[in-house]
């Protein structure tokens, strides 16, 4: 039965509205994050206005775990190859050549050899992809005949018989790209690393441009207090948030731009196994923003670099800086507005109605 939901894309609510409690100020902490990433709260504070339940819990930190990025990446393809083991279905990686995809391949590549890797897993990419990482092009996917598809055609791709890969959570472990654009929304480059009390907080969000009222503020800060670690500057709060808030609904938002109208209820299981979406890769990103420091912010997505670099001898890919392929592919997608428990796709705004929360952290 469909009670309740696990992913929501308050994008139809820029220019819609719905009668429901709580919706306007739920909409004012959205502010934070991009519009289809709906806000789902791991933490167990925050209860919002819509019937929804958590498919990736929050891992309890765990202060005594020491593996780095890489075996995180081995230990995932080895879980992986499970998978592939116990169904028979070979990989389908959504290849942008940007730095998330690319991990993915060199782990394959490291942990299978390129040969078998070309054999077990196709790669679903597009010219930008080429001009994005022509290293990796030149070198493995090329040289070792991978199996190729065009991304472009990728909302009719999500069939049962293949695991489909792509790099959604990477940019939230490292501090990345979100991290950035927040900060430089609410506080400016010039403050990056000045400690944030809640009365500096405060003012960050109610300045002139982005005035979030008190209650908002006030549920804001509580899930800050869910934190396992102090967190010391508006990037450490913006990670937690994300973390907190919306990391479920980012491992699950690629669903919602198919062309299909529901999935198989395991589907996560052998269909869409996010491939950074475990506990490990949490794990290490709790480690890595509480020992928080300048070359964090400044280096992007350093481990994943490095650990491309290392693993298939690529220098020229130290000076790799962000490129938005995924917003080019995806502008002119209709994504859905709302999947359920049953993994059903709807794209009927009534449809929210059914699903409202009145009880809820926003009245």
């Amino acid at each position: 039965m469909s009670d309740r939901l696990i992913y929501v894309s308050p994008a139809i609510f820029k220019d819609k509205t719905l009668p429901i409690p709580g919706l306007k100020n739920y909409l004012e902490l959205q502010k934070l994050f991009p519009i289809h990433v709906g806000i789902k709260d791991r933490t167990g504070t925050l209860v919002t206005p819509f019937k929804q339940t958590v498919v990736n819990p929050l891992p309890t930190y765990d202060d005594t775990f020491k593996l780095s990025y890489t075996e995180c990446a081995m230990l995932r393809v080895a879980e992986l190859e499970q998978i592939h083991k116990n169904t028979g279905k070979p990989f389908k990686l959504l290849y942008s050549g940007g730095i998330d995809s690319s991990c993915i391949l060199a782990a394959f590549i490291e942990y299978f050899g390129a040969d078998k890797t070309s054999k077990i897993l196709e790669i679903c990419c597009s010219k930008e992809s080429i001009y994005e990482n022509p290293w990796m092009w030149d070198r493995y996917i090329a040289k070792h005949n991978f199996k190729l598809s065009s991304s472009h055609a990728h909302t009719d791709m999500w069939n049962d018989n293949v695991i489909m890969l792509m790099g959604e959570c990477n940019d939230q472990l490292t501090v990345a790209s979100m991290i950035k654009i927040s900060w430089e929304r609410f506080a400016g480059k010039e403050n990056a690393f000045q400690y944030v009390d809640e009365s500096l907080l405060r003012h960050y969000l109610n300045s002139e441009t982005n005035i979030i009222n008190e209650l908002v503020l006030t549920n804001i800060i509580k899930v800050l207090k869910a934190a396992p670690f102090r967190l010391d500057n508006m990037f450490m709060i913006i990670w937690w948030l994300t973390m907190a808030l919306v990391w479920d609904s980012i491992s699950l938002r690629a669903l919602a731009g198919t062309n299909r109208t529901n999935f198989p209820v395991n589907y996560f299981d052998h269909g869409l196994p996010q491939f950074y979406n475990t506990s490990n890769f949490q794990q290490w990103s709790f480690h890595y923003i509480k020992n928080f420091n300048e070359d964090v912010i400044l280096d992007y997505k350093s481990p994943s670099k490095d650990m491309i670099i290392k693993l298939l001898d690529l220098p020229e890919y130290a000076n790799k800086t962000k490129s938005n392929s995924f917003p080019r592919l995806q502008s002119m997608i209709p994504y859905g507005l709302m999947i359920d428990n049953q993994l059903n796709v709807h794209r009927n705004i009534e449809d929210f109605l059914q699903f409202a929360e009145p009880n809820n952290s926003f009245v």
